[in-house]
């Protein structure tokens, strides 16, 4: 099973999110782009935005300490719009 989410991985097809050690699918694999996933804290659901301007400030970053960045992906916790109204409610 590794074997088949590390050839998914290396063709861009799936994701993985490392603070749910899950794969989830790509959501545009027919375009080179960094992942940039929020995920809820309370329900664990995840979104995948497409952002270049997180790419060209990480590659911005990356270029300026000489850092050759071979995978970029930003994971941004916090709460979901469902969760925020449950708890509001």
């Amino acid at each position: 099973m590794y074997r088949a989410l590390e050839f998914l991985t290396a063709q861009g097809l799936v994701s993985r999110i490392e603070s749910l050690n899950a794969y989830v699918p790509c959501v545009h694999p027919e375009r080179d782009h960094d992942c940039l996933f929020f995920i809820c804290s309370r329900c664990r659901a995840s979104v995948e935005l497409e952002d270049p301007r997180i790419g060209g400030l990480l590659a911005e970053d990356a270029a300026v300490l000489g850092f050759v960045a071979t995978r970029r992906t930003v994971e941004v916790e916090g709460m979901c719009a469902q969760c925020t109204e449950v708890g509001a409610a």
